[in-house]
């Protein structure tokens, strides 16, 4: 019964199961998590310009304090 509810969340896109790297484990020698605040008109933007960076190994956006976690 939960299988099919977790099954029919991910077929409707509610749902996505995501793999996280441990930075360390990955030959990483620090690591920062990066709380954003951002324009909110240009959110998206704003996301895929960080995002494209090397050095980010994932981002977030949030709600709160930040709109973007990164790490």
């Amino acid at each position: 019964m939960i299988r099919q509810r977790v099954q029919r969340l991910v077929d409707d896109g509610v749902l996505q199961f995501v793999a996280v790297t441990h930075p360390l484990r990955t030959g990483y020698h620090t690591m920062a998590l990066i709380g954003v605040k951002a324009d909110g008109h240009r959110l998206r933007e704003i996301a895929n310009q960080i995002a494209a960076l090397q050095e980010v190994i994932y981002l977030t956006i949030a709600s709160g304090a930040y709109n973007f976690l990164g790490k």
